[in-house]
């Protein structure tokens, strides 16, 4: 099955928000979901690993009622080889 990107983004904004609860529930105890890894922390933010390879980094603030999820792809002009130039900004627009 393929994701469109809006798939993508919207499952990585329900595992980031997931992932915010289990991160703020120090005093519920939680398991992580099966094939998530939990890798290092540093001044409070936590890195977790995915199985499909998507790192997620979450910082907790205990002060704001909501979350705010940021979604940066590893991609673009700096992937383009000669002949490509031009090709990452023009599928940003599709």
């Amino acid at each position: 099955m393929s994701l469109t990107f809006f798939q993508r983004g919207l499952a990585a904004y329900t595992v980031a928000g997931g992932l915010t609860f289990i991160a703020a529930g120090s005093a519920w105890a939680f398991d992580l979901p099966k094939g998530v890894v939990q890798g290092p922390s540093v001044e409070g933010i936590t890195e977790y690993r995915l199985p499909n390879g998507l790192k997620v980094l979450l910082f907790p603030d205990a002060s704001r009622p909501t979350v705010t999820v940021n979604v940066t792809y590893l991609v673009g002009s700096r992937h383009e080889n000669y002949g490509e130039t031009g090709m990452a900004h023009l599928l940003e627009h599709l």
